[in-house]
């Protein structure tokens, strides 16, 4: 529809239906506020929440404090990414409707789909121009955490585009908000990471991020595979030590999904020696030195293909 769609939450499936991935909305009466965090205790709070998620919609924003005389500060969208991991209980529970920017991950999309639910695209760098659409503020939960607390929003003429509609059309698909491609990625845990427990901690990073698992699997590599895998370093002094390193245990092997997911991967696992790793970076955090650092990313577009290849393939290896 080429006209402007007025919503009131709570919003009905029937209204949600009737749009398509593209249309101009104007959001009218009262909206949620939440970001990480609020989103985390959300979830560990179910079904015991703090408001009620029937027809209701979340807009993904940390407001900054108001003026005097104003009902908000600044009040960006933050990038829904960020939140993927904590979205598909709460469209489970009944919200049906977020506001954000970017893209969304292909498990939320198809929440999306199955539980009949919107996403709305708010502009990103326009923050005060929105505070402008914000009549009136109300802290709801959780004051603790500041400006990323829930507050509810009376709002009026709050611009948005439908990102992803009911039926799983997507505006974002070819290309993120920003531009930049999904990629997929090869990831490995290798064997310290896996006997120091830590699979479940580096998989919920990588989630947190808003990556996709396709693919995953446990396997084991012989001597052999382990030096097919890494023979670019046959001819390094350390490729001796290092194939006995990677069979010597279990590892988790797993291609992700996401947007620049070959170099956003890399920069979030850190630089290959620990010590010179940034700051929470999973190399900085957990490994202890050059050759025992914990997990493995593909580093270029033709290596990722070649290593999921070998792993997941129809030829492949393990």
């Amino acid at each position: 529809m080429e006209e402007v769609v007025r919503l009131t939450p709570p919003i009905n499936k029937g209204q949600i239906e009737r749009l398509s991935a593209g249309d101009k909305i104007l959001v009218d009466g009262f909206i949620y506020t939440a970001r990480d965090m609020a989103h985390k205790r959300l979830v560990d709070s179910l079904p015991d929440l703090p408001f009620p998620l029937e027809g209701q919609i979340i807009y993904y924003t940390g407001p900054t404090p108001p003026r005097p005389g104003y009902p908000i500060g600044s009040c960006g969208p933050t990038t829904s990414l960020r939140v993927d991991i904590y979205t598909l209980p709460l469209l489970a529970a009944g919200l049906v409707g977020t506001i954000g920017k970017g893209s969304r991950g292909l498990a939320v999309i198809e929440a999306i789909k199955k539980y009949g639910s919107i996403y709305l695209v708010a502009i990103g760098g326009a923050g005060a121009f929105l505070s402008k659409k914000v009549l009136a503020s109300e802290l709801v939960a959780y004051p603790d955490l500041g400006c990323e607390a829930i507050f509810r929003l009376k709002v009026k003429d709050f611009p948005c585009y439908v990102g992803i509609d009911s039926r799983g059309n997507d505006i974002l698909q070819v290309s993120s908000f920003e531009g930049i491609e999904r990629e997929r990625t090869l990831v490995i845990i290798k064997p310290d990471g896996v006997s120091s427990r830590l699979v479940g901690e580096i998989i919920k990073r990588f989630e947190a991020e808003g990556f996709d698992i396709v693919e995953v699997k446990m396997v084991h590599l012989d001597q052999e595979s382990a030096g097919h895998f890494y023979q670019v370093h046959q001819d390094k002094p350390f490729y001796q030590g290092f194939v006995a390193f990677m069979s010597s245990g279990p590892c988790v092997v797993m291609v992700l999904e996401g947007e620049g997911a070959i170099k956003r991967v890399r920069e979030i696992i850190g630089h290959t020696d620990p010590k010179k790793a940034a700051w929470g970076t999973i190399r900085r955090d957990f490994a202890t030195d050059i050759r025992y650092n914990i997990v493995h990313g593909s580093d270029s577009p033709a290596t990722a293909k070649a290593e999921r290849d070998f792993f997941f393939g129809p030829d492949q290896r393990v």
